[in-house]
């Protein structure tokens, strides 16, 4: 069972955890902007009783190489707990380093644990995770605090992890640390949120209780998106949460086309995965709508994705003023459907064939969020 802690000043509540635990040798997975962004929680670690092992290697779109080194520093230094601290990526390192075995040759991801994805690359998983996980998002976006899975690049192709332990054991969610948030990402996590909140209400895999969560997600951020963009503290503590909870919406029932499709937009043009699923939705969204508008096979997970909703996406978005142009030729355009994760595909509601892809691809190179064709 996850323990959250949240609120302005839950911050203090680490060291109880990690006393709590026990622990000894701590890893602390963190980006290169722990040390200016988030004083506070570097402060209440550096004075706890225990050594402290920093991990910070890693980039924006996890590599492969860096869990590997990640695992080796966890074995060599005897750690025996892991602090992630920054967004969805930081947390995600840290999960693939609990649950990553290290072996002389490691090439393939396995199926130790139900659900885990293959590939061409040696990715083995524990069947027993290696320690607790104790995650502090200073995002408002990913949920991956509440989610069993991780994403990590190879070659700039995306590999998926899936553990059923694999949600980190404890969380704290202090809106304190959102405040020195750029801006940039301030806009693309709250997006990311919204979007998994979105796709979570489409997908096969969607149940009553993610519903409900994904419902309620999309509510606060559609609500306060204004007011926490602003810089208000109240929103500041609601979008956390939303993002939470549309974490947990997706545990359960998974993301859909949109995030199968902004994987490799992310990584060829350098833009936030919350910005490259964004910049999918709509065309996602507009297909879905075609394919449904003459079937009466709607079910009440499709209430929030009629034309009205698409419209106020849409405007969201343009008042965000994420704007950005694209340089692409067919190849590209070829790389990027190739790239799609066909189990997410598989979560779809409707089918998506890949003429289809073809298009909403070319659609959002050429003419940003807005479809113009189908």
């Amino acid at each position: 069972m996850q323990s959250i802690y949240e609120g302005y000043g839950s911050y203090l509540s680490i060291s109880n955890i990690v006393n709590t635990t026990g622990a000894k040798r701590l890893m602390v997975v963190c980006d290169s902007s722990f040390d200016k962004f988030t004083v506070p929680i570097r402060e209440t670690i550096e004075s706890l009783s225990a050594d402290i092992i920093y991990f910070t290697e890693f980039t924006a779109n996890p590599d492969y190489d860096d869990i590997i080194d990640g695992v080796k520093l966890f074995l060599d230094e005897k750690c025996d707990f892991i602090i992630s601290v920054g967004g969805g990526s930081a947390i995600d390192v840290a999960k693939c380093i609990i649950a990553a075995e290290q072996t002389a040759n490691i090439s393939r991801i396995t199926d130790n644990c139900s659900g885990v994805m293959r590939d061409n690359d040696d990715f083995v998983l524990r069947k027993e995770l290696r320690c607790e996980h104790l995650a502090i998002p200073t995002t408002a976006g990913t949920g991956s605090e509440a989610t069993h899975f991780a994403v990590i690049y190879k070659n700039g192709d995306k590999i998926s992890i899936e553990h059923e332990k694999l949600s980190p054991d404890y969380v704290v969610l202090e809106p304190g640390f959102l405040e020195t948030l750029p801006m940039y990402q301030k806009k693309s996590t709250m997006l990311d949120a919204l979007c998994q909140a979105i796709e979570s209400m489409w997908a096969k895999g969607s149940t009553d209780e993610s519903y409900e969560y994904a419902k309620e997600a999309k509510r606060i951020i559609t609500e306060h998106a204004d007011s926490y963009i602003a810089g208000d503290k109240e929103s500041a503590a609601l979008m956390l949460r939303a993002a939470n909870i549309s974490g947990k919406a997706i545990n359960i029932s998974k993301t859909t086309a949109a995030h199968a499709m902004s994987y490799k937009l992310s990584t060829l043009f350098g833009i936030a995965h919350g910005h490259a699923v964004a910049l999918c939705l709509p065309h996602v969204w507009r297909h879905y709508l075609q394919c449904t508008m003459h079937n009466s096979q709607f079910t009440i997970h499709d209430a929030q994705t009629d034309s009205s909703s698409f419209d106020a996406f849409v405007d969201l978005f343009t008042k965000l003023d994420m704007y950005c142009e694209f340089e692409y030729d067919d190849d590209t355009v070829e790389q990027l459907v190739e790239s799609v994760n066909v189990q997410r595909l598989n979560n779809h509601p409707v089918y998506i064939s890949k003429e289809a892809l073809f298009g909403m691809y070319r659609d959002l190179l050429t003419n940003g969020i807005t479809p113009q064709t189908m």
